[in-house]
């Protein structure tokens, strides 16, 4: 099976159009996968675009492999799911963590199919305990769940902003795509939460001076607060009022974008738009910086200056504490680097 964009915008369903282009899955024949995309369409309104486009793909897997056994998609069961999670555990392109998310996905749908519905918790703990029974069962060390975050220093990231920004690859959205990555940085923001940003969330009465918060809708539709530096915000309230104002003035008076930032047409951006223009400037500095290792970046040196994990907690939106104690090593391997190259540039300047 594979995975394939689906514009709803113009169907002849009504209900559906509100949901714009969403991931469907089809089959080995190229016909639609009725089960698995009902199931797309009632729970992406939920999910970000990159979620929805994560949980499309193991959807695809799970049919392929489904196809390869003969097993109808209307048949499969929870002892299916467990056979899959021994395949999984088998392959060895497929991770650890890729392969409990994969299986996670499979046990949902089965819940959502028949109208039970255990909490993710529940979910993640099956899934867990499914593939570490394929594991022991196959007699294959277990590999780490757990993989050390990559994050980019503070320097790396400014030549990034500064690369994303350059007009001889960007044209006129260089401020607009360094104003985003710096968001990232600085902010903590999300790739979904920086395209999704809307300009009502700017505060207008900003004297250009001290802090303001700035509302966030993250992960779940849960808000939270960040506080963009003083200069962070008068470029963002600059952007507005000139290259976004510059946009509309040639889109027709019935379209009224919300997002702060908008694509040449006047559309708001998609993430995959943002992570082509990271790939693009990853490629001219020889540095690879995807969007979520800026997150990583803001998490790393928030705790490393501060030390407080409840308020890195906060400021990232993460529903656990666990999820943030990553940043502690982070942090401390951060901490490290920044010293010893301080070091050796004392003993460059001294004279010999």
């Amino acid at each position: 099976m594979r995975c394939v964009d689906v514009d709803f915008s113009r169907s002849r369903a009504k209900s559906l159009r509100h949901l714009g282009t969403v991931k469907q899955v089809l089959n080995c024949s190229g016909l639609p996968c009725r089960p698995f995309n009902t199931y797309l369409i009632q729970k992406c309104i939920a999910w970000s675009d990159r979620s929805t486009e994560t949980y499309a793909g193991h959807l695809a897997r799970f049919g392929t492999w489904l196809e390869e056994k003969d097993i109808a998609v209307e048949d499969i069961s929870r002892d299916h799911v467990a056979r899959y999670a021994h395949q999984l555990a088998q392959a060895e392109n497929v991770r650890p963590r890729s392969a409990i998310a994969a299986i996670g996905l499979a046990l949902r749908y089965l819940a959502w199919r028949d109208k039970s519905s255990p909490c993710d918790d529940q979910d993640l703990v099956s899934a867990v305990q499914l593939y570490k029974s394929a594991v022991t069962r196959l007699g294959i060390l277990q590999k780490p769940v757990e993989e050390p975050i990559r994050f980019a220093r503070h320097d790396e990231a400014e030549s990034h902003h500064q690369t994303l920004s350059l007009k001889e690859e960007f044209g006129a959205h260089g401020k607009r795509n360094e104003l985003m990555s710096r968001l990232m940085s600085e902010c903590g923001l999300r790739v979904s939460e920086v395209v999704g940003l809307p300009v009502s969330s700017l505060p207008r009465n900003h004297d250009g001076a001290g802090k303001a918060l700035l509302p966030i809708i993250g992960k779940g539709r849960k808000l939270r607060f960040v506080t963009p530096s003083a200069r962070l915000l008068n470029e963002l309230l600059a952007y507005v009022e000139i290259e976004r104002e510059a946009v509309l003035a040639k889109l027709s008076a019935r379209r009224k974008p919300t997002e702060v930032f908008l694509g040449r047409s006047g559309r708001a951006l998609t993430t995959g738009h943002v992570q082509e223009l990271f790939r693009k400037a990853s490629a001219r500095t020889g540095k690879h910086v995807h969007p979520h290792m800026l997150r990583h970046t803001f998490g790393t040196y928030d705790y490393l200056l501060n030390k407080d994990l409840v308020r890195t907690m906060k400021l990232m939106g993460h529903s656990n504490s666990d999820t943030t104690q990553q940043y502690i090593g982070t942090a401390l391997l951060a901490d490290q680097t920044d010293k010893y190259e301080e070091f050796l540039g004392r003993l460059v300047k001294e004279p010999k």
